[in-house]
């Protein structure tokens, strides 16, 4: 039975493939023939030149786009209106009637005519009055004009007059730069000298011994006037006092060291670059270094050598290319800027004086302290002891005066050796002074001719 019935089954399939097997068969062959019947017919022509007439028909009103507006810029009397509404108007066609009456706009402007006529016969009689005055200044600009034509004529220069002149200019200021040149090289020339440098050094040496033996001289007096006057001495105030002092000194110093010390080194270098013999100052260090002996000589003597006193100064002409600055003798000899060097000055005149102070409050701390014993005793014994220390600190004085006298005769007389460059700086001075009056005069002749 289940047999029977999967053989129907199998026939059923069979028969419904086959059925759509030739429904398809049909449909492509006939697939054309249905596309067809729904496309457009079309059919074909020659082309042929002729004319294509085009013709529009249509219905509607045609109006004006625009109003136009008949206004007058006169107030005037409309007598009568020549058109009504809905007339049909050509250019020319009259519009409308106005009155006779002048209208209120014309009037203003013929009383307006009537006063400028009057103002104009006023000003007709004036000027026949001011005609003679008139007359007069011209004549006075007439005879300004003839002076300022012959101005004109006795102030024609020509160029090469100004280039001459600015030839000249430029001379006298190369005649300048070498009359400083030969001053600087003389005054070299006496700051070079071994015997000069060597007074100078003992010169600055006792003069600080001169002024530490006053300073002690001055302790002693104080302090027995006044033990004389009752009172007592107290060293250990006075030793707290110096010590402090001292130490605030030394932060200035190391300050002012930290502050120029590079400026120092390259101070240093430029003077042994010049020739000077200046030994080894450590200016790599934190702690400052003294500045003393043959260095301080060296030194001072490149500073007086280039450092100018005051700021460089040029021509006030005007020679345009031909002009040239006046070179400094700093600029000429060391190869350092005029700047520089006053920035090597600045550096040493602190440190200098923050070395000196320090060392003036080390002598005075150094002389309590070994003044200390005169301070015990009865008051006689410490008067005595004072008097000790007083009459010693004046031999000192006394010692350090005739050292330092004998050290400004070492000076002078080393000086004086240089009596033949002196007079020769002086003749080179002279002439200097000499060239700079030139060379004003020289720039005020350029800006004369050039005004002309």
């Amino acid at each position: 039975m289940e047999v029977k019935e999967k053989s129907k089954k199998r026939e059923l399939i069979k028969t419904i493939a086959i059925i759509f097997l030739a429904v398809l068969l049909v449909l492509t062959f006939f697939s054309n023939t249905i596309m067809n019947r729904s496309l457009p017919e079309v059919a074909t022509g020659m082309v042929s030149s002729g004319t294509i007439n085009a013709k529009i028909r249509g219905s509607g009103t045609v109006s004006a786009n625009e109003t136009y507006e008949v206004i007058l810029n006169q107030t005037r009397e409309v007598r009568s209106v020549c058109v009504k509404v809905g007339d049909t108007v050509s250019q020319g066609d009259l519009l409308f009637v106005l009155g006779d009456v002048e209208s209120q706009e014309l009037q203003d402007a013929q009383n307006q005519l009537q006063t400028l006529n009057i103002e104009y016969q006023k000003q007709l009689l004036n000027l026949s009055k001011e005609y003679a005055t008139s007359d007069l200044s011209i004549k006075t600009l007439q005879e300004d004009l003839q002076k300022a034509i012959q101005q004109r004529d006795a102030n024609v220069v020509t160029d090469a007059e100004i280039s001459y002149a600015k030839g000249d200019l430029a001379t006298a200021k190369n005649e300048l730069t070498q009359i400083g040149l030969m001053v600087d090289e003389l005054n070299a020339m006496l700051t070079d000298n071994e015997e000069y440098q060597e007074a100078q050094a003992a010169v600055t040496k006792w003069t600080q011994e001169v002024s530490s033996a006053e300073t002690a001289v001055e302790t002693y007096e104080k302090q027995l006037e006044k033990l004389q006057n009752g009172g007592s001495v107290d060293l250990d105030r006075q030793i707290a006092d110096a010590k402090t002092a001292l130490e605030k000194a030394k932060n200035t110093w190391r300050s002012e060291w930290l502050a120029y010390k590079s400026d120092l080194g390259a101070l240093i270098e430029a003077v042994r670059n010049d020739g000077y013999s200046v030994t080894s100052i450590n200016t790599g260090t934190d702690t400052p270094q003294e500045i003393s002996g043959n260095n301080q000589v060296y030194i001072e003597a490149f500073l007086t050598k280039y450092v100018s006193p005051t700021p460089p100064t040029t021509g006030g002409g005007t020679g345009g290319e031909e002009e040239a600055e006046v070179q400094t003798s700093a600029a000429v000899n060391s190869s350092l800027s005029q700047d520089e060097l006053q920035d090597y000055q600045t550096a040493y005149d602190a440190l200098l004086s923050a070395q000196n102070d320090v060392a003036s409050k080390q002598t005075a701390y150094d002389r309590l302290v070994d003044d200390q014993d005169i301070a015990t005793g009865s008051a006689s014994e410490q008067r005595r002891a004072i008097q000790r220390k007083l009459d010693e600190a004046e031999s000192e004085l006394r010692a350090a005066q005739r050292e330092l006298r004998d050290a400004e005769d070492a000076l002078e007389e080393a000086d004086g050796a240089n009596s033949a460059l002196k007079d020769q700086i002086k003749l080179y001075e002279a002439a200097k002074r000499e060239q700079d009056a030139r060379i004003e005069t020289l720039n005020n002749q350029i800006a004369t001719l050039e005004e002309k």
